[in-house]
C-alpha cells in the first residue's frame, strides 16, 4: 500500500484491476498512468514505483515479474487502418490473427 502505483491508462485495463483490487483499491497510491510500457519501465527501474501490466518476455532483464494471484484476464484489441496498403509481414500477422481467432472460437 506504501508503493506508488503505475496503471495502463485504457479504462478497461484500469476497471479490471480496480475489480480485482475490490475495496483495497481506493487505498492504493496511483502514482500515474500509462500507454506505453516502455515509458514507465524506466520510473520503475529508477524505483519510483511499480507498474501493472503484461509479463514483458525478458525485455527488462533487471526487472521482475510477479504474477496477480488470482490471475486477472482482459481483452486485447488489434487496430489498422482499413483502406491502408499493407506490406507482407503486416498482412501474415493479420491473418495470422485472425485464423487464431477462428480456431479458439471452434475449440470453446
Amino acid at each position: 500500500m506504501d508503493v506508488p502505483v503505475f496503471l495502463a491508462q485504457r479504462p478497461l485495463v484500469r476497471n479490471e484491476l480496480e475489480g480485482w483490487f475490490g475495496e483495497y483499491y481506493d487505498q492504493i497510491h496511483v502514482a500515474g498512468t500509462y500507454n506505453l510500457i516502455n515509458n514507465v519501465a524506466v520510473m520503475v527501474e529508477n524505483k519510483i514505483g511499480v507498474a501493472f501490466c503484461f509479463q514483458l518476455q525478458n525485455r527488462f532483464d533487471n526487472l521482475k515479474y510477479i504474477p496477480l494471484s488470482p490471475e486477472v484476464e482482459t481483452g486485447a484489441v488489434i487496430v489498422w487502418k482499413k483502406a491502408q496498403t499493407m506490406n507482407r509481414t503486416m498482412r501474415q500477422f493479420i491473418n495470422f490473427m485472425r485464423e487464431y481467432q477462428e480456431k479458439e472460437r471452434h475449440t470453446l
